[in-house]
């Protein structure tokens, strides 16, 4: 049974000033897949987040998502505003 394609990153390079941060970096996430993401503090765990939603733009490399889908990505720290609901913030 062959799995639907949703986003492929090839050969991604990432730097931050002269330290590069990923290189020759490529992965593929395929309808149905369950992924967890560990690493030490500023390992690129965030950097690599932002690639996979699209908020990160890649120094050198090719990202593809496939038309349609969406991506969402509840972020660790977040602005909380006084009286709103986990309801309210999520939708």
């Amino acid at each position: 049974m062959s799995q639907t394609l949703l986003l492929n990153v090839q050969d991604a390079a990432i730097s931050f000033g002269k330290k590069p941060l990923f290189e020759k970096l490529s992965f593929n996430i395929l309808e149905g897949d369950r992924i967890c993401l560990v690493g030490k503090n500023g390992a690129g765990k965030t950097t690599l987040m932002n690639i996979v939603t699209g908020i990160k733009e890649l120094d050198e490399g090719i990202r593809w998502q496939m038309p349609g889908t969406v991506i969402g990505y509840l972020q660790q720290e977040i602005a909380v505003v006084p009286g709103q609901t986990v309801y309210e913030f999520i939708f």
